[in-house]
């Protein structure tokens, strides 16, 4: 994939050169995207930072507007929590009802897509790999 993503074959008068990519092509194509994400499946780690990323700065967000739409000094932690609590529900799919959490449903697919793929391959790996004494019988 890492070929496919950086170069490109391009045939002329019967002779096949490889030509590189454009930046655009190498970075924000799909396949581009997919391994700025998670490294084509294979790390778990930047999935979650980005998915824990985008639920707390939406929760921000959010909070700040509650916040300047109505300023109460006393209730500021209140809004922030709220807001976190229905950006978390948004981002795992349940129930929500607000427009304003369509952007967290939408970015959550591809970053739980890729999260869970990740783990699934980390996992399998484990356990191929285990040691034959600690397999079960």
């Amino acid at each position: 994939m890492e070929i496919q993503r950086k170069y490109y074959e391009k045939i002329s008068g019967g002779i096949r050169t490889l030509k590189r990519n454009g930046w655009f092509k190498r970075n924000l194509s799909p396949l581009g995207l997919y391994y700025h994400l998670c490294n084509y499946g294979e790390d778990w780690f930047k999935p979650f930072i980005y998915s824990v990323f985008v639920v707390v700065e939406f929760s921000i967000i959010y909070a700040m507007q509650t916040y300047l739409a109505e300023p109460l000094p006393d209730k500021s932690i209140q809004y922030l929590v709220d807001s976190f609590a229905k950006n978390l529900f948004a981002f795992f799919q349940i129930e929500s009802k607000e427009y304003k959490t369509h952007i967290v449903r939408i970015l959550a697919v591809p970053l739980l897509g890729t999260l869970i793929i990740s783990l699934r391959r980390k996992l399998e790996r484990r356990f191929r790999h285990q040691h034959p004494s600690m397999q079960c019988a």
